[in-house]
């Protein structure tokens, strides 16, 4: 079945996998019935054959997405009725003899905390991100400033920066979605084939190294670093993406301060916030 892409659902107790063979997603659950007790395995075909589904990615509300890499589309598995979405992305005409192909070829998936979708594409000049709006059906792309750099896996941190692995130019990317703006870290190891990207709560960037035989670390600001800034998409919602970004940034910076110093003994985000400091008890409403 060759699988290559794997999600956990820790609510729903499931694990999620891409088929790329079999041209299916696989499903992983535990079940306990007087009949049977155990892992219980469940196989979806896709729509249409020959689709290669790649990355694998779940929303907040349990939607499965994933990317169909030789199929030139973005799936979306209901997984209460069983029914498939899927949206086709654009095809390119190369002159002959282009080492390009036209089909964007979609590797990476993951959904952002508004539901935005976001996917890496290897095809068509190999340097570029797509943003899928799931409410409009539109589809957005954004070229990488590294020509040919091939991105493979993508992450999103706390604050809606995406991540990625340049697999043919040994670079880590950055996209911030709210100033349009691209950071790339130069990674030591030349022909490394950067693949798999995973990011802490605090920020810190691990990746893995498939040629190069390594795990790989990045802890901001370290570098070295070139900052791209491309033009605008949506000036609307990005500025506004922008400021709650520098909001949440500005929490994040604080409770890392407090934190650390050992005033906290217990930090609650949610409607209330309640600080405890020793004895005291401080209540702070939250404009949210």
């Amino acid at each position: 079945s060759n699988p290559w892409s794997i999600v956990v659902d820790p609510i729903r107790l499931a694990v999620w996998f891409t088929e790329y063979g079999r041209n299916a997603i696989g499903k992983l659950n535990y079940t306990e019935s007087p009949v049977y007790m155990g892992w219980q395995y469940t196989e979806y075909q896709l729509p249409i054959a020959g689709s290669g589904p790649l990355g694998i990615t779940l929303d907040r509300d349990g939607f499965v997405w994933f990317t169909e890499y030789a199929g030139n589309r973005i799936g979306r598995f209901n997984p209460w009725t069983y029914a498939f979405t899927e949206w086709r992305l654009p095809y390119d005409t190369f002159p002959p003899g282009t080492i390009y192909t036209g089909a964007r070829q979609p590797y990476g998936i993951a959904v952002d905390a508004d539901g935005f979708v976001w996917f890496t594409e290897t095809g068509s000049g190999g340097n570029k991100i797509g943003k899928l709006n799931p409410w409009t059906y539109s589809v957005t792309e954004i070229l990488i400033p590294t020509e040919g750099c091939a991105p493979h896996w993508l992450a999103i941190d706390t604050d809606r920066n995406i991540w990625f692995t340049e697999s043919t130019r040994d670079k880590i990317g950055r996209y911030t979605p709210g100033t349009n703006t691209f950071v790339e870290y130069q990674v030591p190891t030349s022909g490394a084939l950067l693949e798999g990207i995973a990011i802490e709560s605090l920020g810190t960037v691990w990746f893995a190294e498939s040629a190069g035989n390594k795990i790989g670390r990045l802890r901001q600001p370290e570098g070295p670093a070139i900052t791209t800034q491309v033009p605008w998409i949506d000036a609307d919602h990005d500025d506004m993406e922008h400021r709650d970004n520098i909001h949440k940034l500005c929490l994040q910076l604080l409770y890392n301060f407090i934190y650390y110093m050992g005033i906290v003994r217990h930090l609650h985000y949610t409607k209330y916030r309640y600080l405890k400091c020793n004895r005291s008890l401080l209540l702070h409403h939250c404009d949210h």
